[in-house]
């Protein structure tokens, strides 16, 4: 892509940048305002973590294997339950037809 087409998609400071993996280094460290062989400076590096948050990913409860396997199961067994439900109100549904028919 050229840089004429990525100067006229830029974003606003806080926005994510359109389609990033389609960028040269060039391109996305101007656009980043970086220097690849200093990175940032601590007054950089300061500032987008107050406006940007710290960079690390949140870690998630890891559900263990044995729980995976009893919903599993769970959801089996949850199946027939419906199905003699949806049974029961045709059945119920038909006797009202059937009855209204009768009188």
């Amino acid at each position: 892509m050229s840089e004429q087409a990525h100067s006229d998609s830029a974003q606003r400071p806080g926005q994510p940048i359109a389609q990033p993996w389609t960028w040269t280094v060039e391109e996305v460290t101007r656009e980043l305002d970086v220097d690849v062989r200093r990175g940032l400076s601590s007054r950089q590096a300061r500032r987008r973590r107050h406006t940007y948050g710290s960079n690390h990913l949140h870690e998630t409860a890891v559900r263990p294997r044995w729980r995976i396997l009893l919903e599993q199961f769970k959801l089996v067994a949850d199946v027939p339950v419906e199905g003699l439900a949806d049974a029961r109100s045709g059945l119920v549904a038909r006797w009202c037809l059937y009855d209204a028919a009768e009188h």
